[in-house]
């Protein structure tokens, strides 16, 4: 008797339809543990729910969970419009440095207003970084940022032209160009010499010694001011 009153007092609540119009798509709406669809083309249909509250629980990746509260009316449809809330991208630092220093920092393809160095907080994730300082060659890297990390970067700019001093030993040697004439005398400092090809070619001439000819070719570490030392063969 008991078990068909409540079987009578269940057909006496009835039941109504829920609409859900949700963003984004492919949004699960469970009802406790059991799913009651997927949300199609915006929308989710759900009929047949007994007449009361009811709560919901919209689920979808990279977005907040988000409970919506329901009231079923017999014989009736009930409609709700739901935007679920994009996840905070997790976020990683990089303690960003050149060598030399002050250069101007550009972070996938935005100038950041900030110079070397400089601690950045970022989306974990890829990122092209682009570091930009006078008389140096542009650099460019891509940069892995880890979610709850600090990572130390460091890069060393290439210089676009260099101070070489030319040394000798013995020491008063001149020092011509490649057309013969004297630039100085050893030690002499060779000033604004390129990073890349043509490198300008010098011949080494000293009283008593054998002339050295030799191409003067910089280093690509950074330095502004660079030492070059030859031996000459002398009686």
């Amino acid at each position: 008797v008991v078990g068909a009153a409540a079987a009578g007092a269940s057909l006496l609540k009835g039941s109504g339809t829920v609409i859900l119009t949700v963003q984004p798509d492919g949004t699960e709406v469970f009802e406790d543990t059991a799913l009651r669809g997927v949300v199609k083309g915006g929308e989710l249909q759900i009929p047949n729910l007994p007449a009361g509250v009811h709560t919901l629980r919209l689920v979808h990746a990279g977005f907040q969970k988000q409970d919506v509260r329901v009231t079923v009316k017999r014989n009736a449809t009930t409609s709700e419009s739901v935007r679920l809330e994009r996840l905070p991208d997790p976020l990683g630092v990089v303690q960003l440095k050149s060598r030399p220093g002050g250069a101007a920092i550009f972070l996938d393809g935005a100038d950041l207003k900030k110079t070397t160095p400089a601690e950045l907080e970022l989306p974990a994730g890829a990122h092209d970084v682009e570091l930009r300082l006078n008389n140096f060659k542009k650099f460019e890297a891509k940069l892995t940022v880890e979610a709850d990390k600090r990572v130390p970067q460091e890069f060393t700019l290439r210089p676009l032209r260099v101070d070489v001093e030319i040394r000798t030993s013995p020491s008063g040697a001149k020092i011509l160009d490649g057309g013969k004439e004297v630039l100085g005398t050893s030690p002499w400092i060779f000033k604004d010499v390129p990073v890349e090809p043509p490198f300008p070619q010098v011949t080494l001439q000293r009283k008593g010694c054998k002339d050295y000819e030799t191409t003067v070719v910089p280093d690509e570490n950074g330095d502004l001011q660079q030492t070059r030392t030859y031996e000459l063969k002398c009686k």
